[in-house]
This record gives structure tokens, C-alpha cells and sequence, in this order.
């Protein structure tokens, strides 16, 4: 039986790893996964909140998962206003094969990042998720472009290199190699927080790494 908003996969069991020499660290909420930093490709990422924080929570979503777009409203709507004087937000690409157009909306949105706006080309495609269609997808690219005041032969060129196109598909790579098994997932210091969660355990993981 599908389910729209986490997709498994058969991966090898990882070795567990730590970010302490002498000691496995508590975990935040019990029975996390802690994944190292070396797994995954962080730096690139578009980013928002208090850079350099010593906090940072990675979204790992897709544009065209329903529950990716709750888990999503919720980060803008209770947790990214409550801590982004304090912690550091990111988001890497998931875009699960067989979603007609989301690997078309990770690309775009990465280049509307280049020109500063990859957080409303995300709002954008969450908030239009139902009625986006890979048919009508280039109408809604137009929409965006206007809405976000975009420089759209800047935006074209940037689709035409390839390299967004690259970034999302490492992402998605970089994430199955490092045992996420589906979205949305949330990171919060490599703590892997998996499905559609209360903001409650979001929160609690935050605070647990903010009084370390």
C-alpha cells in the first residue's frame, strides 16, 4: 500500500556514530538516530535564521508530499518564528521518483534561491501543491516568477546549466546513503526526527541541543 507521505526502502543496517570522542551523546527524545555530520552535504544549503548557530535543523522534504507540506506549514507557521533568533534552518532535497514534478520544483527552487527567494519558491510550491499538474507546471513556474519577483532569463539560464538539477539529486542520493528512509524528516543536529511530527518533539529536540 502507497503512502504518499513516507516512502521506504530496503538499505544496509549503518554503524552508529557519534559526534563525542569518550561518549555516546543522550539523545534529545528517546529511540533517535543520530546521523554524522560527513554524511551529508550541509554548507550549500539554503539557509535562514542564526547562521552559525549551534543548533541547526535540516528540513529534508518534497514539494509534491502532502504530509511534507504539513510538516512544512507547521516549521513556518510554530518553530521557524519561535527560534530563528537562535537556531539555524536549512533545507536539503528529497524528490521521490515517481512525483511527476518535483524534481522539476527542486531545481526551480534552488535557482530562485540564487536570486535570494528559495524560501518563497518553497512556500510557493507547498501552498499550490494540490493544484499543481506536471501538465500545467510551466503555468505555475510563470506564476512564481511573477510572484516572486524573479529575473525570469536569469531563472531560465540557471535551469538550463543542470547544476540545481545535480544539487537536488545529490541531496537525494546523499540522504538514502545516510539512512533516511523517507520524508518528511527533520534533523536537528544530525538527531533524525522521521514522519509527520507534533511540533511538541520538534521543540524538544530544539531545546534539548539549545541547553547543551
Amino acid at each position: 500500500m502507497k503512502r504518499e507521505f513516507f516512502i521506504f526502502f530496503v538499505l544496509a543496517l549503518l554503524g552508529g556514530c557519534s559526534f563525542f570522542a569518550n561518549k555516546p551523546p543522550i539523545p534529545p527524545l528517546p529511540n533517535l538516530e543520530r546521523i554524522a555530520p560527513e554524511k551529508l552535504t550541509l554548507d550549500d544549503l539554503p539557509s535562514r535564521g542564526l547562521k552559525g548557530s549551534k543548533v541547526l535543523v535540516v528540513q529534508i522534504s518534497d514539494f509534491q508530499c502532502p504530509f511534507c507540506a504539513k510538516s512544512h506549514e507547521a516549521m513556518e507557521r510554530e518553530i521557524f518564528p519561535k527560534y530563528k533568533d537562535r537556531v539555524e534552518f536549512r533545507f536539503k532535497q528529497f524528490p521521490i521518483g515517481h512525483h511527476e514534478w518535483a524534481s522539476r520544483a527542486a531545481a526551480v527552487s534552488l535557482c530562485a534561491g540564487e536570486q535570494g527567494k528559495f524560501w518563497e519558491a518553497a512556500d510557493f510550491f507547498f501552498s499550490h501543491q494540490i493544484e499543481i499538474e506536471a501538465r500545467t507546471f510551466g503555468d505555475f513556474l510563470d506564476r512564481l516568477t511573477r510572484e516572486a519577483k524573479l529575473e525570469k532569463a536569469v531563472l531560465a539560464a540557471c535551469l538550463e546549466k543542470g547544476e540545481a538539477d545535480q544539487k537536488a539529486r545529490r541531496d537525494f542520493d546523499e540522504s538514502l546513503a545516510a539512512g533516511i528512509q523517507g520524508v518528511p524528516t527533520v534533523l536537528v543536529n544530525g538527531w533524525k526526527l522521521e514522519g509527520l511530527l507534533e511540533t511538541g518533539d520538534i521543540e524538544k529536540a530544539i531545546e534539548a541541543e539549545l541547553s547543551r
